[in-house]
């Protein structure tokens, strides 16, 4: 969570002048992880959180006193906006966080007075895909909740496995959910700009800042926080957000990043030159990221966690505001004009249409049939074993199965031509394994017949029937019993629709 001017100075200064695996030739690096606009450019998302199934942005759509408040949830590879509960609700949500049962966003209504969201998983996450793409319920609304008596307009918000605490305006801490019932006081009546916790009754808080003031303080549910600031600097900057993963603590202010050590003192270093402006931090085990900008450039840095260097990336030609450190291969970081980028091995890129053939059935019959999930179609029983054309992907964990994809019918390159660059009908396979079946999900770049056989070892002990797909983001489920397989075998042809006829599902 970063420092923010008071959203009513904000306003008034407006009014006076907005889990994928990789395939076979993946790139790390940043991409653009909402390719289809989803997120409009009037849209300002100040932080990114999830929980081992979901991804969730907040923030506000549009400026000054009609500004809204703003929720994006990635549910099935692509970004949904969230309703609230109650219409009308103006201001905007500054921070998010997310555990196991749901999801937490705070902030401020355009009056000023506190903004308090959820929404609860369901189903319960245990039993929804491991990944950012999990299916959500976009149809779903966030419930607007009524905040204790006492609670001033909230700047940050944290979750641990079994509590969820906010930090507003006047220094207070204020349980939201788990065991606390009483909120806990920092020695100073200034906001709490971010926190991070160790456990549902501890962690760590950070403020605004004076001169030779603490501005890092350790919390505890049973009494005020305490100041851990060793050793403060004069110059009174604030301390606008802080991360936990294990031993790793870090806080950031708008110049440079705070340290912990075991023996529980903090030292400063600078970070960035001239122009450079901290947003926010973010830890895991084995990755650190800053968010911030540089000039009008969103920023951010990142280091393992037992480097001393940061690599500094322009990920964004608008400031980002928030980051979130999931992984060394996977960081998200959101921000101004709607901006959401990710640093992974983004699989192929989305093929475009293929060329039309060249002497097309002059009545094709409509297109694929626009209705919902893939659909059995009767086909041809699976083709013998052939030398033909096969693609690789290794195990993405261990005890996945290997997979080859075979595709018989890639077309030879006419005598005396160059040989053409083939785009491979399928891309971005992946599997993942849940209690005695196997999901396998893919994207076809045109409609395509698939067929999956599964082995052990040399036995085949499981098979799928043909099934005609339509083009795009697919998956098949394959069951199996006893002992997982240890390689699947993928055959895809590609579909020519009959007349009168269309592709499945």
């Amino acid at each position: 969570m970063r420092a923010r001017r008071p959203i009513l100075a904000v306003l008034a200064a407006a009014s006076a002048a907005l889990l994928a695996p990789a395939g076979a030739s993946a790139a790390l690096g940043w991409h653009d992880a909402d390719p289809g606009d989803a997120i409009p450019a009037t849209v300002k998302l100040h932080d990114v959180a999830r929980d081992d199934t979901k991804l969730v942005a907040v923030g506000r759509e549009g400026e000054g006193a009609a500004a809204t408040p703003a929720i994006f949830r990635l549910a099935d590879g692509k970004w949904v906006r969230d309703k609230l509960s109650v219409d009308g609700v103006t201001g905007e949500l500054l921070d998010v966080a997310a555990n196991a049962t749901g999801a937490w966003a705070v902030g401020e209504r355009a009056d000023g007075t506190p903004l308090v969201v959820n929404l609860t998983w369901t189903p319960p996450a245990s039993t929804l895909e491991a990944d950012e793409s999990a299916p959500t319920d976009p149809s779903r609304a966030w419930d607007v909740v009524t905040p204790a008596a006492g609670v001033g307009s909230l700047r940050s918000v944290a979750a641990s496995a079994g509590a969820v605490w906010a930090g507003d305006e006047n220094g207070e801490l204020w349980p939201l959910a788990g065991v606390a019932t009483k909120p806990v006081s920092t020695p100073r009546n200034v906001p709490v700009n971010g926190l991070a916790l160790t456990g549902d009754r501890a962690g760590y808080a950070v403020t605004d800042g004076g001169v030779a003031e603490s501005r890092i303080f350790s919390i505890d549910s049973d009494r005020s926080a305490a100041p851990e600031l060793a050793l403060p600097e004069t110059d009174g900057r604030s301390v606008v957000s802080v991360a936990v993963a294990g031993a790793h603590a870090v806080a950031v202010d708008d110049r440079g990043y705070w340290v912990r050590s075991p023996e529980g003192t903090w030292s400063r270093k600078a970070l960035g030159a001239d122009g450079t402006v901290l947003s926010d931090v973010s830890v895991a085990s084995d990755i650190q990221a800053i968010a911030g900008q540089v000039g009008t450039d969103g920023t951010v840095w990142r280091r393992q966690s037992s480097s001393a260097a940061w690599s500094p990336e322009k990920v964004s030609a608008a400031p980002v505001n928030g980051v979130l450190a999931v992984g060394a291969e996977n960081v998200w970081a959101v921000g101004d004009g709607g901006v959401v980028k990710r640093y992974y091995n983004a699989p192929d890129p989305k093929e475009p249409d293929p060329d039309p053939d060249p002497s097309p059935d002059p009545d094709p019959g409509p297109g694929p049939d626009p209705g919902p999930g893939p659909q059995p179609q009767p086909g041809p029983a699976p083709p013998a074993p052939c030398s033909c054309p096969t693609t690789t992907v290794p195990p993405q964990q261990r005890g996945d199965p290997t997979i080859y994809v075979v595709e018989p019918n890639r077309p030879r390159p006419r005598r005396g031509r160059p040989r053409p660059r083939y785009r491979p009908l399928m891309s971005g396979v992946a599997v993942r394994r849940q209690r005695g079946r196997l999901v396998i999900t893919f994207r076809l770049r045109a409609p395509a017949r698939v067929i999956v056989s599964a082995k052990r070892g040399r036995a085949t002990v499981s098979r799928t029937p043909a099934r005609a797909l339509r083009a795009g983001r697919r998956r098949v489920v394959l069951a199996f019993t006893g002992r997982p397989p240890t390689a699947l075998r993928i055959v895809v042809s590609p579909l020519r629709r009959a007349r009168g006829g269309s592709a499945g599902a």
